[in-house]
């Protein structure tokens, strides 16, 4: 069955974009949920991504966020219009701390 697309007009822009918010914040919704979804001995660390949330800054939070959907750092560069060298920066800067979260969740943990 072949799908058909409405032409989006300024009359029905509104909608359009009511259900893509809809959708998206559904999505965001079932991803918290399926993140509840995490074996006992492995809760640890899922409690310990809130802390490394926190620790990032606004450009780290959006590198560290493209680049865990696959885009590279020239695509980011230019998106955030700074140089590639900058967020291979900001990604060394989530990595490290990355790192000692986990590690830390891990001395926690024993």
């Amino acid at each position: 069955m072949e799908e058909v697309w409405s032409n989006l007009t300024d009359e029905n822009t509104d909608k359009w974009l009511h259900a893509i918010d809809r959708a998206d914040r559904y999505h965001l919704h079932m991803l918290v949920f399926r993140s509840g979804l995490i074996e006992p001995h492995l809760r640890h660390l899922q409690i310990s991504a809130h802390s490394f949330y926190d620790l990032m800054s606004p450009q780290e939070l959006r590198v560290f966020k493209q680049r865990t959907l696959g885009h590279t750092f020239v695509d980011i560069a230019v998106e955030m219009n700074i140089t590639e060298s900058s967020v291979k920066e900001y990604w060394r800067r989530t990595l490290k701390k990355i790192k000692s979260v986990i590690e830390k969740a891990n001395i926690d943990e024993k």
